[in-house]
């Protein structure tokens, strides 16, 4: 198994400012949002939203992210994934990143304003994550037109409601730094990157690199149906292993929808996955690892006293950080059915920690 031997580790994921906010139900009314959900606004849809924000909040998102109520960030899917996997794993030496910049609109309004105070912050943070790592993590710039991507998170107790902005954006990996992995590689990336021309080339790109280990996070269950000829192209570039990592919604629209299959183990082997996390809230995940041509299954449950009901953003992307650190630490023959769910047992635990210390 590939992953016991990582030493390097590389994503095309989008790389966002994450900004957490409290709300309440009227103002979510308000902004036409609801309590639990995902909406996705480009530059044209932006506009009037920024303006609704400044009249529900009475000051911009600039000035609220501004304030001790904005919990600023980098984050988006798996980048978050391989930042907490780079503090599990120090053994792994280089890691390389790629985020996108926008450039606004060019009309000094409020589309530029909310650019230029993104890009400020995400170079700030970028610097603040390199030194962090010591230069092991590699965060590369790359200019794209229209917005720089946020996601704002407005989250009550129990629910989260999430607007991305963002324009289709561009990744260019830079041959050096990914020249400068050293095999065996993990690279991880998101299926919601992979709709996109350039994301998906540079995907392809990694993928096709000897002695590589593929993990795809599953993304949303809204675009994965029309992504799985995508998904089948990754696949099928891999030189390596690879395995799948989603919540139990995600999971069941690939097993509707995957060459007419019914069970997650069914999908284990046909897509010859390595492993398939499957996460389901506070009831806990699913841990399914394919050993030779047996299928084993570890399940584990969350307690009440281990379930967090504040702001669980990038619970799921870390929840799979901690995993691919259990995974990482046991050899083939360990992973049994209960040594699966000792590993669940452990990043569950990992992920309350990471969820309370960030508040």
């Amino acid at each position: 198994m590939l992953l016991n031997k990582i030493k390097s580790a590389a994503t095309v994921t989008l790389i966002t400012l994450d900004a957490a906010i409290p709300t309440n139900k009227k103002q979510l009314l308000k902004l036409g949002l609801e309590p639990d959900g995902w909406k996705l606004a480009t530059s044209k849809e932006a506009r009037p939203l920024l303006t609704n924000f400044k009249n529900t909040y009475k000051k911009t998102l600039e000035d609220l992210m501004e304030t001790k109520e904005g919990k600023l960030r980098l984050g988006g899917s798996v980048f978050t994934t391989l930042y907490k996997l780079l503090e599990y794993k120090p053994e792994i030496k280089s890691a390389a990143a790629f985020v996108p910049l926008g450039t606004g609109d060019g009309l000094r309004g409020k589309l530029d304003s909310l650019v230029d105070y993104v890009n400020k912050k995400q170079k700030i943070l970028t610097t603040e994550i390199e030194e962090f790592f010591d230069k092991r993590l590699k965060i590369l710039e790359t200019v794209s037109s229209g917005l720089s991507p946020v996601i704002i998170s407005f989250y009550q107790k129990g629910k989260r409601s999430m607007i991305l902005l963002r324009d289709e954006q561009e990744i260019r990996p830079h041959g050096k730094s990914v020249s400068g992995l050293t095999a065996p590689t993990l690279f991880l990336v998101d299926t919601r990157e992979l709709v996109q021309k350039s994301f998906k080339k540079a995907a392809v790109s990694l993928a096709r690199r000897p002695k590589t280990f593929v993990v795809v996070g599953l993304g949303t269950e809204s675009i994965l149906e029309k992504s799985i000829p995508e998904l089948k192209e990754l696949l099928s570039s891999a030189k390596g292993e690879y395995g799948f990592s989603g919540n139990k919604g995600e999971v069941d629209v690939l097993v509707k929808h995957w060459n007419g299959i019914s069970t997650a183990e069914e999908l284990v082997k046909t897509a010859n996955l390595r492993f398939l996390l499957e996460t389901n809230g506070q009831k806990g995940a699913t841990l399914y690892f394919l050993n030779g041509s047996k299928v084993e299954k570890g399940r584990y449950s969350i307690p009440k006293k281990e379930i967090y009901y504040g702001d669980t953003t990038n619970a799921g992307d870390v929840f799979l950080a901690a995993t691919l650190f259990g995974l990482m630490s046991k050899s083939e023959k360990e992973l049994s059915a209960e040594k699966l769910r000792e590993v669940l047992r452990s990043a569950s635990k990992r992920t309350l920690t990471f969820l309370r210390s960030r508040t």
